[in-house]
């Protein structure tokens, strides 16, 4: 079919993303979803290729919570996009994003690590 697997990676300790759909009588739906490797997508790194423009910066943690693993790799990103590509899309589904981690947020807290804040 000529559809390109470059990217493709398998993560063995995770299942693969699913969905199940239940309709009822009435045509009313809930959808329970599980993105299982999905969750793994922040480690995936695209290096710098000429044929690539414009990059793309999904939050991939429970929630969309914006912890430090988020900050590092949207830093990472925006600091590789400033030397290869001519434009940047900050996108994922609602919500945008529930805020902080408040664990992470407690634990800056309870350690007095107040700069982490």
């Amino acid at each position: 079919m000529g559809i390109s697997t470059e990217f493709v990676r398998e993560v063995s300790d995770n299942y693969t993303a699913q969905a199940m759909i239940m309709t009822d009588r009435d045509n009313n739906q809930i959808t329970a979803f599980h993105p299982g490797a999905m969750m793994q997508a922040h480690v995936t790194c695209i290096e710098a290729r000429a044929d690539i423009k414009i990059g793309i910066i999904s939050i991939k943690s429970k929630m969309h919570t914006i912890g430090n693993e988020v900050l590092d790799g949207v830093i990472a990103a925006v600091r590789q996009a400033e030397q290869t590509l001519d434009g940047v899309v900050l996108w994922h589904e609602a919500p945008f994003a529930v805020g902080a981690n408040l664990q992470q947020v407690s634990e800056a807290i309870a350690a007095g690590q107040f700069d982490m804040l």
